[in-house]
């Protein structure tokens, strides 16, 4: 194994295969349980619990992925436990179930950023698996936004002071089910990853090489501050951002932004299509 300059592990430059996600399925009723059981049992490990404490009791003792809650639990609601789960492991991902009289309990939680998403019961397996599949992608992207901010990686800084993207880790970035746009102290685009480039439609990374960000992302200076105090605060809730894509059509998309250090200097942007 050898360790980059982002501190991040590599197999003879090669990444290791990663091992099934562990998700923790919890509600009361025997029947959801099993329904979730056999959603998912073929492509994750699934951890079940059938009240909040049971949940916390697990959730400490594995390395949970993604949490799956009933909102209704004996003694503790499931938007209480996703909140509890939240303040643990913020990285975990989080989707809430819920009845028909249940939707304000479900939006009040995703405006507090408790819950990435919720989903009606009953559910349609499909469309549960997509979503579950489309959360546990972004991990990867979350937790380097966190390391990034957190200390624990810093970019490898070559003659002049600019960061050298290239070299230290696109391989890395093109493992990302996000698009990763990285831009240079004159924040001009230094790179796209190849799945930034199908989400921006342009089939050439050297057709915008050197180009402005503001070219793409509709950025204003009250929306910067926004993202810069987010970054600073360890927020990685995305803020949906109009982009301008290379035909010149424009979209609304969840998007990250990263920044230097304590600066004001932009050094890259994170985002995806809707989930």
């Amino acid at each position: 194994m050898v360790l980059n300059a982002w501190g991040l592990n590599h197999g003879q430059g090669k990444y290791d295969r990663q091992p099934k996600s562990t998700i923790l399925c919890v509600a009361e009723a025997s029947d959801v349980l099993a329904a979730l059981q056999d959603t998912l049992k073929d492509t994750y490990k699934v951890k079940t619990a059938r009240n909040g404490q049971e949940a916390l009791d697990i959730f400490l003792a594995e390395d949970i992925s993604l949490a799956i809650v009933d909102q209704w639990l004996p003694e503790m609601a499931g938007a209480e436990l996703l909140n509890k789960i939240n303040s643990i492991k913020p990285l975990c991902k989080k989707i809430l179930l819920i009845g028909d009289t249940e939707v304000n309990a479900a939006i009040e939680a995703i405006n507090s950023g408790t819950v990435n998403k919720y989903i009606s019961k009953p559910w349609d397996k499909a469309e549960l698996r997509r979503l579950v599949e489309i959360l546990l992608k972004n991990i990867s992207t979350d937790d380097f936004l966190a390391r990034i901010s957190g200390g624990y990686i810093r970019p490898q800084i070559k003659d002049g002071g600019a960061t050298n993207f290239e070299v230290t880790y696109p391989e890395f970035l093109e493992t990302f089910s996000a698009g990763v746009v990285l831009v240079d102290e004159a924040e001009r685009i230094e790179f796209v990853n190849h799945k930034g480039l199908e989400l921006l439609r342009c089939d050439d990374f050297a057709r915008i090489n050197g180009r402005s960000y503001l070219d793409f992302f509709a950025l204003t200076a009250a929306r910067r501050e926004l993202f810069h105090l987010k970054y600073k605060n360890l927020d990685w809730t995305p803020e949906i951002l109009e982009v301008i894509l290379f035909d010149k059509t424009k979209t609304s998309v969840p998007v990250n932004i990263t920044f230097f250090d304590d600066s004001e200097k932009i050094t890259g942007f994170f985002f995806d299509v809707q989930a």
